[in-house]
């Protein structure tokens, strides 16, 4: 979170199943705070029931579970990405 204040990413990547805090946490988090509120996030998980995507939906931009389809994930960071650039 502190790197997200410091560095101010174009987008960030965040697993749900994090060591000390979990990603929905620091989604909440990030989200709350003016200088990080509009970064957009994409989650990923291995965790793929309805209740976990409907729960990320609300917080963040798009969700992915693993494995990943890179392919996907390219296009939707670069359609994240244009948006940013156009709002």
């Amino acid at each position: 979170m502190s790197q997200a204040r410091q560095f101010k990413p174009s987008l960030i990547l965040l697993d749900i199943l994090l060591p000390d805090l979990d990603g929905l946490s620091v989604c909440e988090i990030l989200r709350r705070q003016p200088s990080t509120k509009k970064i957009p996030i994409i989650f990923m998980s291995a965790l793929s029931s309805e209740v976990t995507r409907r729960t990320v939906a609300m917080q963040a931009d798009d969700f992915f579970t693993k494995p990943l389809d890179l392919e996907r994930l390219r296009q939707r960071i670069a359609g994240l990405l244009q948006r940013e650039l156009l709002s």
